[in-house]
């Protein structure tokens, strides 16, 4: 992406609120610091213009890119992203597996199978980041899998599972825990 006068002033377009000019920064390839603050901006903003864009954003070869994309995608909440960030699930970073994981729990349902695959990750934030994303998905196919997960060897993925369980309990008026 080529920008007349150098490179983007990702604040100022932020500060006007520039989706098309957010966008456009999001694809220069001269410096993924200007791609991931573009993306963490277009993720504060929350304009649906900026999904597919930063469905792309999921393939930037900076893992912070990613991440930021990931974050984004979350915060706009379009059920456009749900597969895409599915797929960044299987990243190779472990922060971009953990933000699309956040970021699942706030689209729902549709990530649900994935997400209890997550909790086989082998890092463990990501772990901890799948069961809270499923107790706020809330969907009781998830008690068994939690409930195995309170004995993960990580003891902050245990405590993220009781929260998800309490959270599910709650939610359903019920006592799981």
């Amino acid at each position: 992406m080529v920008f007349g006068f150098g490179t983007p002033n990702v604040q100022k377009m932020s500060e006007k609120l520039d989706i098309k000019g957010l966008i456009k920064a999001l694809g220069y390839e001269k410096d993924s610091d200007v791609r991931r603050e573009a993306a963490k901006a277009l993720g504060k903003i929350g304009d649906s213009r900026a999904v597919e864009p930063l469905i792309n954003a999921l393939n930037d070869s900076d893992s912070d890119v990613r991440r930021e994309a990931a974050k984004a995608l979350g915060k706009i909440g379009d059920s456009r992203s749900v597969e895409p960030l599915i797929n960044a699930l299987n990243d190779y970073e472990s922060r971009v597996r953990l933000w699309a994981a956040t970021s699942l729990s706030k689209i729902g349902k549709p990530a649900f199978e994935p997400l209890i695959k997550a909790l086989n990750d082998s890092n463990n934030e990501v772990r901890c980041a799948a069961a809270k994303a499923l107790g706020e998905i809330g969907d009781s196919r998830a008690v068994e899998t939690l409930t195995k997960a309170l004995d993960d060897t990580c003891v902050d993925v245990g405590t993220s599972a009781k929260e998800a369980l309490h959270k599910m309990s709650i939610n359903r008026g019920c006592c799981m825990v």
